[in-house]
């Protein structure tokens, strides 16, 4: 049964992001795709024809594909657990904030490391089913889609019970989390809206069955923050990219990280301006939240094959003349 769900997968995935995906969508060596500003109720961007944020990211033989023009490498900035720490803002937890404060410490890892009584670092594959509930939980999921995402995300099967080990132990760091998630619902039900992000709403007239969901009113300000920062983030990176002259340019946007193409010589510069972009929304974003740790860098000669840089490292960059310094 698993190896038909498998092959049933790998066929969905040829089908959406195959040949007829290259026919249809590439032009010139290009993809063109149209993104929609605030696309989502919560203010989150979507793409289409093609949806290049779908393209997955757990399968890079299809990120392989993505490739720079000819001289330039590409280089990304995701926002580390972006959404958790929102969670930890918004709901106003202590206990998550004091965790993202403190080196060293790693959310995922130690909600495993609870469900299995010892530790578990990262790279532990104990640890991926955490980090797939514990964003699952935010989002308002209960026990049997728990369990899926698990399994949707890293093939992983665990039953209920399990999921429920591990959301539990995710509660028990995040202390105050599950009671503010209640209340939450219950003020967003009473009064009829969700309020969002800058001072945006989500009207209960606007569902589908003209009621607030559970999840909704849980996750939706969460979306709605962090689809802020990541505009700011946007915003500040294009007016400084301009201001540099740099032959730089923003390629996608895709959930909580952003893709920049630039030229070998002019790397350094754009990935220093990249992550001061990304700190300086998160900082205005949430003034009280840690920024340890906070943004991961990449650059590669394809999106599927991306290495982790430390920052800053223009000058290592400048100094090799490639690129080959980097790591």
């Amino acid at each position: 049964m698993l190896a038909l769900i498998n092959a049933l997968a790998l066929d969905k995935l040829l089908t959406s992001f195959g040949k007829e995906y290259a026919a249809r969508h590439v032009r010139d060596g290009r993809i063109f795709p149209q993104y929609n500003i605030g696309g989502a109720k919560t203010g989150r961007f979507s793409s289409r024809d093609p949806n290049i944020q779908q393209l997955p990211s757990r399968k890079s033989q299809f990120r392989r594909c993505i490739v720079p023009a000819p001289g330039c490498v590409l280089i990304e900035g995701d926002f580390s657990q972006v959404e958790l720490r929102a969670c930890a803002e918004i709901a106003e937890i202590p206990a998550l904030r004091k965790l993202y404060e403190e080196e060293g410490r790693d959310l995922h890892s130690e909600t495993a490391s609870r469900v299995h009584g010892e530790p578990i670092r990262k790279g532990d594959p104990r640890r991926n089913p955490a980090k797939a509930i514990n964003f699952e939980t935010i989002y308002g999921g209960g026990p049997a889609m728990l369990a899926y995402q698990v399994y949707k995300e890293y093939q992983i099967i665990i039953s209920e019970e399990q999921a429920l080990q591990y959301q539990n132990a995710f509660f028990g760091i995040a202390v105050g989390l599950r009671p503010w998630m209640r209340q939450q619902a219950t003020l967003c039900r009473r009064r009829g809206y969700i309020e969002i992000g800058c001072g945006r709403v989500v009207e209960a007239s606007w569902m589908k069955d003209g009621e607030i969901k559970y999840t909704q009113a849980v996750n939706y300000p969460v979306q709605g923050v962090c689809a802020d920062c990541m505009m700011r983030a946007l915003v500040y990176l294009h007016q400084a990219l301009r201001g540099a002259g740099i032959r730089c340019q923003i390629i996608n946007s895709a959930h909580d990280s952003i893709l920049l193409e630039a030229a070998e010589e002019d790397a350094g510069q754009a990935i220093d301006l990249l992550r001061e972009a990304m700190f300086a929304a998160f900082r205005e974003t949430f003034p009280k939240a840690s920024t340890r740790d906070l943004v991961e860098l990449k650059i590669g000669r394809n999106w599927g094959e991306m290495q982790t840089v430390a920052t800053p490292i223009r000058a290592a960059w400048a100094k090799s003349g490639r690129g080959e310094e980097h790591a």
